[in-house]
């Protein structure tokens, strides 16, 4: 069930351009001098595609709600493996 992001709203937009990228479960909302969205929507495509991937060999990465001790040579999981180590969250809290 989708949520309105009502803070999205309270930050000061003055010069930039604002827009929202979605993807299934992402919803980013970006500000930038030029329109970016296209390249942040492929960006965002591939992030997700090496994140399923990865969880289809490792289904503990996105239901633990501890850090895992494990190792990835892609950068967004070992990012998200640190940074769950860094908060003592799971994975895909981080």
């Amino acid at each position: 069930m989708y949520t309105e992001r009502t803070y999205r709203s309270w930050a000061d937009n003055e010069g930039v351009l604002t827009y929202v990228v979605k993807e299934d479960e992402s919803d980013l909302y970006i500000t930038s001098k030029t329109d970016l969205s296209r390249e942040i929507h492929d960006h965002l495509l591939e992030a997700r595609s090496i994140l399923s991937s990865f969880i289809q060999d490792h289904p503990e990465f996105q239901s633990s709600l501890t850090p895992l001790e494990m190792e990835c040579d892609e950068r967004i999981i070992s990012l998200m493996l640190e940074s769950a180590r860094l908060a003592d969250v799971g994975p895909m809290a981080a």
